[in-house]
């Protein structure tokens, strides 16, 4: 839950600028010269001349071929399971948005040396480099054409409502060519239906892939009870101390990147109450030096703030400015 970052939810794949160890054109030594013997200084290949040709000069996208995928920028991960609410009277709306990208990017693992890069200006030259020679060969591009034109997630409409989500134009302005040429950014929103076990799934290049997914009922009453106390002042009553001189409130504040209902989707309402109560994460790490410590009256204030946290909204709906790039993450 720590490590995923809501206000990154539209930015360029996570491509470093120092992601390797070695110059690109360390790829491309002349290896054509023919060996000479220490004797006569000739050619063994009998080139009278001694001159060889040089050997033409290697792709940039021979040398890291494209990985073609979907890259989620926000939740779902399909690392793990994500869990949401639905208010039993069917009052409350429960709602995640899934940022994603289908696009290419170099595949470095498949080169023997990988380009080190001194500056973003070096990186940027590369890339647009490497993007112009993507989209001159037609078997690379019409495959990430193809991909974004066919890619589609699938849900059971009897607990999920899935709808596009515009991209506003402000998200991705100033992005340079080369994310233009190889990235094409999507986003869809879901809101619950229903209380079960389902799933957010689709097909990547013949690859099946799918996200399990839990949906719990919450009372419209519990769910006003968690906003009253998350809302209150500060108390000299530990049990009655609220959230929002920290955090501020569903509308304001940090509370739609550390609070939002697609941050919030990958841990158990155990794990949030967990980290409420005793200021640790899922992995055992700390919350600010272990001093996150609320305590609650009665099991019901439990369930009551779980159950309204899980009502924020998404952090999609109040734009953030992008404080790190996410990981890219290839589904197959």
């Amino acid at each position: 839950m720590k490590s995923i970052l809501a206000t990154s939810l539209i930015a360029m794949l996570a491509l470093s600028t120092a992601c390797s160890e070695k110059k690109a054109q360390d790829k491309q030594e002349d290896q054509g010269e023919a060996a000479k013997t220490e004797e006569t200084g000739e050619n063994q290949t009998g080139d009278a001349t001694g001159d060889t040709p040089a050997p033409a000069e290697q792709k940039l996208t021979d040398l890291y071929p494209p990985a073609i995928g979907v890259y989620p920028l926000s939740a779902p991960d399909v690392g793990r399971s994500l869990y949401f609410g639905f208010s039993t009277d069917g009052t409350e709306k429960f709602e995640m948005i899934w940022v994603y990208a289908v696009a290419a990017v170099p595949d470095f693992s498949q080169a023997l040396e990988l380009p080190e890069f001194a500056s973003q200006a070096e990186f940027d030259a590369f890339m647009e480099k490497w993007a112009a020679e993507f989209q001159s060969r037609p078997e690379m591009f019409d495959a990430l054409t193809k991909l974004q034109n066919e890619f589609a997630f699938k849900v059971d409409p009897a607990f999920l409502n899935d709808a596009a989500v515009t991209i506003p134009a402000a998200a991705t302005a100033g992005q340079p060519n080369y994310v233009k040429i190889t990235q094409k950014f999507f986003a869809r929103r879901y809101t619950t239906k229903a209380v079960g076990n389902t799933t957010i799934s689709a097909t990547v290049d013949g690859v099946n892939f799918s996200v399990p997914v839990v949906i719990t009922g919450y009372t419209t009453a519990g769910i006003a009870a968690g906003k009253l106390r998350y809302d209150a002042p500060v108390s000299a009553d530990a049990a009655l101390n609220g959230c929002t001189s920290c955090h501020g409130n569903a509308a304001s504040g940090d509370a739609f990147a550390k609070h939002s209902s697609d941050y919030l989707a990958y841990a158990t309402d155990a794990e949030i109450l967990n980290l409420v109560k005793t200021s640790t994460y899922p992995d055992g790490t700390q919350l600010n030096g272990g001093t996150h410590l609320f305590t609650f009256a009665t099991a019901a204030d439990e369930t009551n703030i779980v159950s309204y946290l899980r009502s924020f909204p998404t952090s999609f709906d109040k734009l953030q400015p992008v404080a790190e790039q996410p990981a890219a993450l290839r589904l197959r």
